[in-house]
């Protein structure tokens, strides 16, 4: 259902020493904003800045300086949104010339939602997963893209995923993602396919880009 996409943006920039800077704003669909208000009236206001930090370690490994502000938590007629300002100490590692970063896009992680190879029982994806996220990289002058990540698309009867990077100048990484998995009851017989459509999409995430220092 696309009443359900949550969407993620960021803008982050890569400094000559490899360290991270971002702004991500995550605009969440109905359903996850219902848990996420949930979520957030269990926390005190002195915990947010904690659970701020949290959030953005989830996306950018060491991040820190993490601030973050909650639109519309009070106002479920409107989207909630969260926005976070963070940096990342050395993030990649340039000293040596070369590095792999990974995609930054937050990863739907599908077979560590659901491992194994086979079941006795049914499964039954309660939660629909609906997401589209991008992310514009802007590099330093000295480093350029030296291997990308490959396109993925994925259209099945479990759902749907892509993945595209572009790099619409020498200084900037276009990385788009997205998914929807909708709710459905996977029969055991069937399981072994859902699996295989779960590992292709780990691969996919798994990918890095590989970075260089001229």
């Amino acid at each position: 259902n696309a009443e359900e996409q949550s969407v993620a943006e960021g803008d982050v920039t890569l400094e000559e020493d490899g360290t991270l800077r971002a702004e991500v704003t995550i605009r969440l669909g109905p359903w996850r904003g219902a848990q996420m208000r949930s979520i957030l009236a269990g926390v005190e206001p002195a915990q947010r800045p904690r659970f701020y930090q949290q959030l953005a370690m989830r996306i950018f490994a060491g991040a820190d300086e993490v601030t973050g502000t909650v639109r519309h938590e009070r106002d479920p007629d409107q989207p909630l949104e969260l926005v976070l300002h963070c940096r990342a100490p050395r993030y990649v590692n340039l000293r040596f010339g070369a590095a792999d970063m990974d995609q930054l896009v937050p990863t739907l992680g599908l077979k560590k939602m659901y491992p194994g190879a086979s079941r006795s029982f049914p499964l039954y994806i309660d939660t629909p997963l609906v997401e589209s996220a991008r992310f514009r990289v802007h590099l330093p002058s000295e480093v350029s893209v030296l291997r990308s990540a490959s396109d993925v698309s994925l259209n099945g009867a479990f759902g749907a995923y892509s993945l595209t990077v572009r790099q619409p100048s020498p200084a900037e990484l276009d990385i788009q993602r997205s998914f929807r998995i909708p709710v459905q009851v996977i029969a055991p017989e069937r399981f072994p396919q859902f699996s295989t459509f779960a590992a292709r999409i780990d691969d996919a995430e798994r990918q890095r880009i590989t970075l260089q220092k001229n």
